[in-house]
């Protein structure tokens, strides 16, 4: 069975829900609870630099793309506190999209990557193909060569919120935000290829963003999130590891 993705949008917006009510309902309920299912192999939050919204962005990695419509995932759903379910209703933002890995390059490092580079996109079903090997032998070899680039996951759309999301998904994992300056990067985005891509893409927003939180299997974890501004034909975020580590409180 292919890895999965729940890759999940909120933001508080000008509701009854304030950011620090959400920041602690997510660091003591919300996140430990989903931490509980099984399948459910860990979790990170990441909160956009601008102050455009959504703000928030969480990655839940899943032992395949049915965790989510498992029984144990249900329950957790279906049990939660009043608080979780006023929360959960009062959200200007609630955005899941549920994605099934389809390929991995790269090798990698160990806990959560400095800063991620996220490109979701829809292209016409004629130019799938087109793209899918567009990416295997050219463009993911070319960002692999660039220094600090250490590993990209793409992942299909299956289920999520209405309206649905866009169909794919590329998750980059970059040493640092000073890659994305690095001169072969520059290259491999100004591919001619490149440029017919991203002029089909349906769905089309920029974020920069900061992590402030890693969840791992155990429930001890700070709180992290994103946010999407729309710049360009592509999505794209990127994380930088906070300067204090556990600023932000325990689970």
């Amino acid at each position: 069975m292919a890895p999965g993705l729940l890759f999940v949008y909120t933001d508080v917006g000008a509701g009854p829900v304030t950011e620090e009510d959400y920041h602690d309902w997510y660091d003591h309920e919300h996140g430990p609870a989903r931490l509980t299912v099984p399948g459910l192999l860990g979790a990170s939050r990441y909160q956009a630099l601008d102050d455009l919204t959504p703000r928030w962005l969480a990655l839940y990695q899943l032992s395949g793309p049915g965790v989510p419509d498992s029984p144990e995932y249900k329950a957790v759903l279906e049990g939660g506190s009043d608080r979780d379910k006023f929360i959960m209703s009062h959200l200007a933002t609630l955005d899941r999209r549920i994605y099934e890995q389809i390929s991995e390059d790269g090798p990698g490092g160990d806990g959560p990557a400095p800063v991620i580079l996220a490109v979701a996109n829809s292209v016409p079903a004629d130019m799938e193909d087109d793209m899918t090997a567009w990416y295997q032998q050219e463009h993911i070899p070319m960002l692999l060569e660039v220094p600090g680039w250490r590993r990209i996951r793409r992942y299909r759309l299956i289920g999520g919120s209405e309206p649905p999301g866009p169909d794919f998904l590329s998750l980059h994992e970059l040493a640092g935000p000073a890659v994305l300056e690095e001169p072969a990067y520059r290259a491999a985005v100004s591919q001619h290829y490149f440029s017919l891509i991203i002029v089909s893409f349906n769905d089309t927003a920029q974020t920069d963003g900061e992590i402030v939180s890693d969840m791992g299997t155990t429930g001890d974890y700070r709180v992290v999130a994103v946010a999407p501004s729309t710049v360009g034909q592509y999505t794209i975020w990127a994380y930088e590891p906070p300067s204090t580590p556990g600023s932000h409180g325990h689970g």
